[in-house]
């Protein structure tokens, strides 16, 4: 599913999402969260004790993080309508860490 996405493919029909591709356009974003040096401590500190507490604190502030970034998440609207017009649409994946 993602790598149909990523070469601007829909799932549903194979069409292109974007039919007016240009060369070097870019098809998402990529937002990095991590946790502050001192809840990586932390972190690291309780897994000795086997707490997952912190990790799951940290899970869900992202998922937080995420849910506001969705909600305002636009697209551009070209065609003699330029401007942008709110989606509130996001596909996201999460890579934990090995």
């Amino acid at each position: 599913m993602f790598e149909c996405l990523a070469h601007n493919l829909d799932l549903a029909t194979g069409k292109l999402l974007r039919p007016h591709v240009r060369q070097g356009d870019r098809v998402g974003m990529d937002f990095t969260y991590n946790a502050p040096k001192s809840v990586s401590i932390a972190r690291e500190m309780a897994n000795l004790t086997g707490d997952p507490s912190i990790e799951q604190a940290h899970r869900e502030a992202v998922k937080c993080a995420m849910t506001h970034l969705e909600a305002d998440l636009q697209t551009r609207v070209r065609g003699g309508r330029d401007g942008d017009r709110v989606t509130g649409k996001l596909m996201a994946y999460r890579v934990n860490p090995i």
